[in-house]
């Protein structure tokens, strides 16, 4: 499959260089939107807000769609306003932001103006069993605003409702084909489909948390981390980005090397995708551009 994979890239190279109709445009235009210190997570909302954490100064910043500060809130601990390992950040419309604080075992709610709202975690006073989830890889919200948690120690997705109760819970030792070995990343399409990054593979499955699908098993080489563009997914592995259907069939894919020097597998940290346009976060950079240009 790699091989496969590998085929496809060299073919794009040979019309890159060849063929005016190359399929990775060099001289495409592309914007920066942004430059941090050391950047690690970023959300853009459909709107175009952009939230993102630069661990430098234990900083959460808001920034306009074009790259504007807004506001800025942080700081290291555990009171409402510092987190001490933030792992994601999302956020299901303009008003509201989530924060998974990874070492502190919460998910903090905050509201448009980046002030706490509600803070999910751990009752201390309940034995183990009891607790709701531990170390929070990643997060995200269905259209009923039920919360989704990826639970690192237990290597299995939590499902919560508005009032914290935990509804379900899927992924783990006892699910099948389904189980997850590595979950790193969760989203959740408009058609409610759950897209679980797990190692090099990526599971989908429903609401209920009944495994539907496995995309690409064997095809990425060190996947790093994807997001989803209506009904398709852009990922990052470190043969370039590449965009595929929901149902794991290839569309386009880039070199990243190609593009730009700032760009490479070990630099990027994320990418989002709103409104036609790729976002690319660095740790440096923050990069925006044209999915029509980016994929020709």
């Amino acid at each position: 499959m790699i091989r496969r994979r590998l085929l496809y890239i060299a073919t794009g190279i040979i019309f890159f260089i060849f063929n005016p109709n190359h399929l990775f445009n060099q001289n495409s235009t592309y914007n920066i939107l942004r430059q941090f210190k050391q950047a690690k997570l970023f959300y853009v909302t459909k709107g175009g807000i952009i939230y993102v954490y630069d661990k430098s100064g234990q900083s959460l910043i808001k920034l306009s769609s074009s790259g504007d500060s807004l506001l800025s809130i942080g700081g290291f601990g555990w009171n409402k306003n510092s987190f001490e390992e933030p792992s994601d950040l999302y956020s299901p419309d303009d008003l509201s932001l989530y924060l998974a604080d990874y070492s502190n075992s919460r998910i903090i709610q905050y509201d448009r103006n980046l002030s706490v709202e509600v803070e999910w975690q751990l009752n201390s006073s309940e034995p183990y069993a009891g607790k709701l989830f531990r170390h929070p890889k990643s997060i995200s919200l269905d259209n009923f605003g039920k919360l989704y948690v990826i639970d690192d120690d237990n290597k299995k997705i939590v499902k919560i409702n508005r009032s914290q109760k935990l509804e379900k819970s899927f992924g783990g030792f006892d699910a099948g084909k389904g189980r997850l070995t590595d979950p790193k990343k969760i989203r959740i399409s408009d058609s409610s489909e759950i897209f679980v990054q797990d190692g090099n593979n990526i599971i989908v499955y429903d609401l209920f948390g009944n495994y539907i699908r496995k995309i690409y098993d064997g095809l990425f080489k060190k996947l790093k981390t994807f997001c989803l563009a209506g009904n398709n997914l852009i990922t990052v592995d470190s043969l370039g980005i590449s965009k595929i259907n929901n149902r794991g069939v290839m569309q386009a894919t880039a070199d990243i090397k190609s593009f730009d020097d700032r760009f490479n597998f070990q630099t990027i940290q994320d990418v989002n995708y709103q409104n036609n346009r790729l976002f690319i976060l660095t740790e440096k950079y923050l990069f925006t551009i044209k999915d029509s240009e980016l994929f020709e």
